[in-house]
């Protein structure tokens, strides 16, 4: 099966955005630093550090949900899956309501010109 430019474009795009879903959780200490000046960096407590890690960590995990989720439904109605799972990726759930959006207007044209 041969993929279109605009695929293979969101391939990468989607490699590039699993490196960093597992990295950023990583190195956010490291960019508070860089951010902050240090005297600044070591006010935050551990626990605050450690949520702040967390929420990125839980956002990246509903991000990839939402992704996989709307490639499946793609990839079931013969829609631009990669292209899908790219839009999950980065909208989420507007991105989830706008297929939905255009899956429901494809219905209804389909009912119209059945009824003509």
């Amino acid at each position: 099966m041969e993929l279109k430019k605009i695929e293979r474009f969101a391939i990468v795009i989607l490699f590039l955005w699993l490196i960093t879903l597992f990295v950023s959780p990583i190195f956010i200490d490291t960019l508070l630093v860089r951010y902050f000046d240090f005297d600044t960096y070591t006010t935050f407590s551990a626990s605050q550090r450690i949520l702040n890690i967390v929420l990125l960590f839980l956002t990246n995990l509903v991000e990839l949900a939402i992704g996989i989720w709307l490639f499946i439904q793609a990839k079931s109605t013969n829609s631009a899956k990669w292209i899908w799972l790219m839009l999950g990726f980065v909208f989420r759930i507007n991105a989830a309501i706008l297929y939905y959006l255009i899956q429901y207007i494809d219905v209804l044209t389909q009912k119209k010109k059945l009824a003509t």
